[in-house]
């Protein structure tokens, strides 16, 4: 049996950051951490997405030369180079985060933490690989995962998540993004830039429901001045698949036929922890 004073649950930049900070302090800790540190934020969400960002942006204006006073000029799209560099971006900054715990000796446990329960005024941690952990403190960090539907199960080959949209090394002719808040709109700006036939539905009545209204408004032109047509107030009953092309029936009576679907919901706490007769407090269900 180990012992630690702190350990932390989960190593994306909640639990990373914690375990740098706390070695700064001189304090003991042990990241429990089944994939590789970084989290979602570093290998499945925030770094990856900003590299589509880059690459989209710069494809467009170069498309767009004209606009700017310039020779016309339509470069040759290499989405696999595009996907390569994400990739590439990807790695080395987790490889950096993994440096910095070589160099500070903070130990870094390969595992998924199941159990949690409380014994003598310390916390016992049980392991998916059998490993027990004896800690004084315990910091959960173990984010979140993407929602899905009733009607709709995610299954990342031709109903996608982020994840599965961001692992996507070819790129589809068309796509529908359901759900309208800031992931399914910069997917939709990204893939649309890239020449994808892009589509939103919003089943609220307008995209990016939980910012400021002028803000949405001004967003929904643009968006439909680039091309990305937007269904609001519209809601997904079910997707069939059709020679293999999914097949979306909408509320408005209404189909609509793509290669690939973003499912894009919002996001669910990743905390399926047994707490062994303990009891979790939450805020707001998260």
């Amino acid at each position: 049996m180990s012992e630690f004073k702190v350990t932390i649950i989960g190593g994306g930049p909640g639990g990373y950051e914690t375990a740098i900070r706390l070695n700064q302090y001189g304090i003991e800790c042990l990241l429990i951490e089944e994939e590789r540190v970084g989290g979602v934020c570093l290998n499945r969400g925030c770094i990856p997405t900003k590299a589509l960002v880059k690459s989209a942006e710069l494809y467009y204006e170069m498309s767009s030369a004209s606009n700017y006073g310039l020779p016309s000029y339509k470069p040759e799209l290499d989405y696999e180079q595009v996907f390569n560099r994400k990739n590439a971006i990807v790695e080395q900054l987790v490889n950096g985060i993994e440096l910095i715990f070589r160099k500070r000796n903070i130990p870094i446990l390969k595992d998924r933490a199941i159990t949690i329960s409380l014994e003598n005024d310390k916390y016992l941690i049980q392991t998916a690989k059998g490993e027990q952990i004896e800690t004084q403190y315990v910091v959960i960090a173990t984010g979140s995962l993407p929602k899905s539907l009733p009607n709709i199960a995610i299954d990342e080959v031709n109903i996608l998540s982020s994840t599965g949209m961001l692992n996507l090394s070819t790129l589809p002719e068309s796509l529908a993004i359901v759900g309208g808040g800031v992931i399914g709109c910069e997917f939709a700006s990204i893939m649309n830039s890239f020449g994808v036939q892009t589509s939103i539905i919003e089943f609220l009545p307008r995209i990016l429901p939980s910012e400021d209204e002028e803000i949405s408004k001004r967003l929904t032109v643009a968006l439909k001045k680039a091309g990305i047509k937007i269904y609001t107030s519209t809601a997904v009953e079910n997707i069939k698949e059709i020679a293999q092309r999914q097949q979306l029936s909408l509320s408005n009576g209404s189909t609509l036929t793509v290669d690939k679907v973003l499912l894009s919901v919002g996001r669910i706490p990743n905390c399926n922890l047994d707490w062994n007769q303990m009891e979790l407090e939450t805020e707001h269900n998260a």
